[in-house]
């Protein structure tokens, strides 16, 4: 899509995007909603951290993470609000999480994107993701899934 005057804006301002731990689970639900308008929208707060992406008093996005087993760390939903898209934004909140992984000394981290999403799967793989199939899929049949080992041994 063209980018707008919005667009420009932040490519020139990157440096003032700041992520920002939240437990305010409201917030993350109202965002989940707009950026996703026809996604069923996240039921439950048993997410073990959430994250908004803010340039200065907008909000730009959001991340949520949730531990899958006990060395697993799960990404579960990140989304750009409209106008902030094309930014490379959804990677560094991939960054984030893996970040947050490592500090709580996961092993591994797992997602999935649809197989229409094709922006989410390239940010996936430029992030070091690999493709894999789980023992038991975890999400609707029109899923790719995602692995990345965090100590480089797949085990």
């Amino acid at each position: 899509y063209p980018r707008s005057t919005i667009h420009k804006k932040v490519i020139m301002d990157l440096r003032k995007i700041k992520v920002v731990r939240t437990d305010d689970f409201d917030l993350i639900k109202n965002l989940h909603k707009e950026i996703f308008p026809s996604d069923q929208c996240i039921k439950h707060k048993d997410s073990n951290a959430y994250w908004i992406m803010k340039y200065k008093d907008e909000i730009a996005g959001f991340c949520t993470v949730s531990s899958f087993t006990p060395n697993t760390l799960y990404l579960e939903r990140a989304g750009i609000v409209e106008k902030f898209r094309g930014n490379n934004l959804q990677r560094r909140l991939i960054l984030t999480r893996e970040r947050y992984a490592r500090k709580n000394l996961f092993k591994k981290i797992v997602t999935y994107t649809k197989i229409y999403n094709i922006s989410s799967a390239r940010n996936l793989q430029k992030s070091g993701y690999e493709l894999y199939i789980p023992e038991k899929e975890y999400a609707d049949k029109d899923c790719n899934y995602w692995i990345k080992y965090l100590d480089q041994k797949k085990k």
